[in-house]
């Protein structure tokens, strides 16, 4: 009986995380909420309640609820402003923190495996980083 050959997990691994990643970026770009909804309208409101008449310490400052969203409001105010209210800097800002906590979380993770396992765990943890439900929230 001829014995089968098995491809390694070097091999494999990196295979079904290219995979992984062609699959997030395909499901961000089905799932993209381009309208706004009712948390955004609050925020695109107060950003053009301040563009008429507040300054703009108060307009970062402000608080929404019991929050200080500062980096929502510069991202509103790069929307409004730059791009017509697309959408386009959230879903830009979120995929970005996606990719930089598995950039991070994978490096972490191959300095520590042995030499011949490094593209096997790196692979693992693109996989478990950039997953369906990663991208829906993104986008």
């Amino acid at each position: 009986m001829p014995a089968r050959f098995v491809p390694p997990a070097r091999v494999v691994l990196p295979a079904l995380a290219g995979m992984q990643v062609a699959l997030f970026a395909y499901y961000v770009h089905v799932n993209l909420v381009l309208q706004p909804y009712w948390d955004m309208l609050s925020h695109v409101t107060r950003y053009l309640r301040f563009r008429d008449q507040d300054g703009w310490w108060a307009y970062l400052w402000d608080p929404h609820v019991q929050h200080r969203h500062v980096w929502m409001r510069l991202l509103t105010a790069a929307d409004v402003e730059g791009l017509s209210g697309t959408g386009y800097p959230y879903v830009a800002s979120a995929v970005a923190a996606q990719l930089v906590a598995g950039w991070l979380l994978g490096r972490a993770t191959v300095r520590r495996a042995p030499p011949g396992l490094r593209a096997a765990a790196g692979s693992l943890v693109v996989m478990l980083v950039l997953t369906s439900v990663a991208s829906a929230v993104c986008a």
